[in-house]
């Protein structure tokens, strides 16, 4: 299949720069970016990745080790494995740029100075709705508190148009089972069931949820959640 900006999952990241996700899998990762003005990376590199940055649109300012350069339209760079580098943009337009990553793997990223890598597990961990379908109550003022020990997971949820929730259920893996419950602004309780993948993208942990609810008119939908 075809794959364009219109069918690539898509995705926000720095609440203001997107990303289009046209493969990824264990072997390689490519992304269409597009980086607004004064926003880009911080400094990081992988123990197991190569990547491959090719700009397509605006300049890109480049750091790469005790480097930092520009790349225009049409050039490309190379980091390998171990490499500290990061992308921004300082120019006044927005950068595109596609980025190839192989292999891949959602814990081979590590900010420089720290030893742990941006890992995606969930505990003590806080998100907030990038996206909800329009039958959904969840909104971006609504801010989850998870939990996880071993393979449970379970958290509270309010704000917007929640006044309490509860969610518990099962990790497998990058993916998540749950029952979830809350009380609305209008002393509703509503209940439902959802299913989550679990990424990493620049950082930060992306939830990808479908959601069924329970009662009512058992309505579907689907959301993104990203931690805080």
């Amino acid at each position: 299949m075809k794959v364009n900006k219109q069918n690539a999952a898509h995705y926000l990241w720095g609440e203001i720069n997107q990303s289009w996700k046209f493969l990824s899998d264990e072997n390689m990762n490519v992304h269409l970016e597009i980086i607004e003005p004064a926003s880009g990376e911080v400094l990081h590199f992988h123990k197991q990745a190569s990547q491959f940055f090719y700009v397509i649109e605006g300049k890109a300012n480049f750091v790469l080790e005790d480097q930092s350069f520009l790349l225009n339209e049409e050039e490309g760079i190379k980091v390998e494995p171990n490499q500290a580098h990061l992308i921004k943009n300082t120019s006044d337009k927005p950068l595109k740029f596609l980025v190839v990553t192989s292999p891949y793997s959602t814990l081979d990223r590590f900010n420089v100075g720290e030893d742990k890598p941006v890992n995606d597990h969930l505990n003590n961990r806080k998100f907030k709705a990038l996206a909800n379908s329009p039958l959904g109550e969840v909104s971006s003022e609504t801010i989850f508190h998870y939990r996880q020990k071993e393979h449970t997971i379970w958290a509270t949820y309010e704000g917007g148009e929640i006044q309490f929730g509860t969610l518990s259920g099962i990790r497998e893996g990058n993916s998540m089972h749950f029952r979830y419950q809350h009380l609305n602004l209008q002393n509703e309780w509503k209940s439902g069931q959802c299913s989550s993948k679990i990424s990493i993208e620049h950082g930060k942990i992306r939830l990808d949820e479908t959601w069924e609810w329970l009662d009512g008119d058992r309505g579907v939908g689907t959301s993104v959640l990203v931690s805080l």
